[in-house]
């Protein structure tokens, strides 16, 4: 009798705890003003992600 088992090892992925709070949300948003190159008006003039 022959037994065959995967050699294969599946991709692993990972999970962030804690993103949906404050942290995370700063994070998020870090993330996404820097890929679009955001800029802002503030009483201090514009600014922009760096």
């Amino acid at each position: 009798m022959q037994i065959k088992t995967k050699t294969k090892v599946p991709r692993v992925g990972f999970m962030i705890v804690g993103w949906g709070g404050n942290n995370g949300t700063t994070f998020t948003g870090m993330i996404l003003a820097n890929k679009h190159n955001l800029t802002w008006n503030t009483k201090r003039g514009a600014q922009k992600s760096d």
